[in-house]
């Protein structure tokens, strides 16, 4: 602000006030003044090399003497860039969310097919020339399932390169960074990513034993309403929320001489047993999930 850029000079060959000049900028006149004296042209505003990279005076030189005489010049003013902006990284999903630390969250389905479109990026640099050719790159991890592909030179994609697996890994970080090659000092911007992988109902509950043997006295003395507790079964299912939860059902036992906690898998018997009659029950139990397919 307030440098001076440059100087006009005008001559009068005319004697005394007549001979004596006074300047005018007749434009631009909110980013550039004149002194009316010297011919100083200075400038009064931030300029822009990014909104405005040249600029036309218009001047006036006028001499003092009565019925003043005027002469006309024009300035031409061109900017030179400077590396004063960093590269903008941009992403693009229609469900793309921005947490308080501007890290950009992607939701996506364990489902995803290997090759999957995570988002679409665009990386510009406003500068010009050398400042605003633009080099990028992905932070990952060597194992992490992602990869970014460059499409031109401001646009690209980040694609799965393999099938996701919520049960294995639920939450990926990844790091965009982009530098252009301005001098004498390049700039760098980054652009956190987090990918979440959500949860689909592909595992099935499993027990925790196969088969199991247990053994039961005769003649055991129990509440005729709730039973007795003889084993209880457990079965795990690897996926979230509804999908991993677990209930049990018995599919036979045609003379209702046992029942199963639908929740907690324990067996109880419901009578008195004889041996004699009969020595071995063979019991069909279910574990089933709540998710849907």
């Amino acid at each position: 602000m307030n440098s001076i850029v440059v100087r006009v000079h005008a001559t009068d060959d005319d004697e005394g006030i007549n001979g004596e000049i006074s300047y005018f900028l007749l434009n631009e006149q909110q980013c550039f003044d004149i002194d009316s004296q010297t011919g100083d042209i200075r400038v009064q505003c931030v300029l822009d090399y990014e909104k405005q990279s040249k600029y036309r005076l218009e001047i006036e030189a006028r001499d003092n003497g009565e019925g003043y005489q005027t002469d006309f010049s024009i300035v031409l003013i061109e900017l030179i860039d400077e590396n004063d902006n960093a590269p903008r990284i941009d992403i693009y999903r229609d469900d793309l969310q921005i947490d308080s630390n501007q890290r950009r969250l992607i939701f996506v389905n364990e489902s995803l097919d290997k090759h999957s479109l995570i988002c679409s990026i665009s990386i510009v640099d406003f500068d010009s020339n050398e400042n605003s050719r633009i080099s990028w790159k992905l932070h990952r991890q060597y194992a992490d399932p992602f990869e970014l592909i460059r499409l031109t030179e401001t646009t690209g994609e980040i694609r799965t390169t393999n099938y996701l697996d919520r049960e294995y890994r639920d939450q990926y970080n990844l790091t965009i960074e982009a530098h252009d090659h301005g001098k004498p000092y390049p700039k760098t911007s980054y652009l956190n990513i987090q990918i979440t992988i959500l949860d689909i109902n592909d595992n099935r509950p499993r027990f925790r034993q196969e088969n199991s043997t247990v053994t039961i006295n005769e003649q055991v003395q129990f509440d005729s309403i709730v039973g007795y507790q003889v084993f209880q079964i457990h079965a795990d299912d690897y996926d979230q929320d509804l999908n991993g939860q677990v209930s049990y059902v018995l599919l036979n036992d045609e003379n209702q001489s046992f029942t199963v906690d639908s929740q907690t898998g324990i067996i109880r018997a419901r009578k008195q047993f004889q041996r004699k009659i009969r020595d071995t029950y063979v019991l069909h139990i279910q574990a089933r999930d709540h998710g849907k397919r």
